[in-house]
């Protein structure tokens, strides 16, 4: 007899879990997952942001180099590309001949044009990517934000960062930074996407 208690007690050992204690454990995980996911996406979605909050600081930073370095002005590539008064003031002479056969102020005042650089938006983006600015992570293989100027003249510009997935982003559309430093948002969280 005492071989069969030794049997019994060894099989009660090896006989594992039954399927009601594996399903207890399968929805205890499974409210635990459905608890910590959404907890863990708006994480995600927040640290994405504060990335973007940063290379918009960095992108800003950058800018103001920029302006020293380009004579106190924040515009790319060439200012006024044309000529300012290109033509000539009075192209012949006032009596060329004896008996004033000539014409006065015959020439062209101002012929040239005024601008026709390239300085634009488009400029200024086009740099912004040469430098490494107009994205959400710098160097990652994926961007969840990228950046864009929407406005630049010569004493002023404006930077802003926007989602890439646009789904996801806790009530904050976009990001925005001028060149005085304030900062701004839309979306319906617009009051704490810089804060939070």
């Amino acid at each position: 007899m005492p071989l069969s208690l030794n049997t019994s007690a060894r099989a009660r050992s090896l006989r594992g879990f039954t399927l009601i204690e594996l399903m207890i454990v399968l929805v205890v995980m499974g409210v635990l997952a459905a608890i910590a996911y959404p907890s863990l996406s708006a994480y995600v979605i927040r640290a994405r942001r504060a990335d973007a909050k940063a290379v918009l600081l960095e992108a800003a930073a950058w800018m103001e180099r920029n302006y020293v370095l380009n004579n106190n002005t924040y515009m790319f590539g060439t200012t006024g590309g044309g000529t300012t008064g290109g033509g000539t003031t009075g192209g012949s002479t006032t009596g060329g001949s004896t008996t004033g056969g000539g014409t006065t102020g015959g020439g062209t005042t101002g012929g040239g044009t005024t601008g026709g650089g390239t300085n634009s938006v488009t400029a200024a983006n086009t740099a912004l990517t040469a430098a490494g600015y107009n994205r959400s992570p710098l160097g990652g293989a994926t961007s969840h934000w990228t950046i864009a100027f929407t406005d630049i003249t010569a004493s002023t510009y404006t930077l802003q960062a926007r989602p890439t997935d646009t789904a996801n982003t806790l009530g904050c559309d976009t990001l925005t930074i001028n060149d005085q430093g304030f900062r701004d948002a839309t979306g319906p969280n617009a009051a704490t996407c810089w804060t939070k």
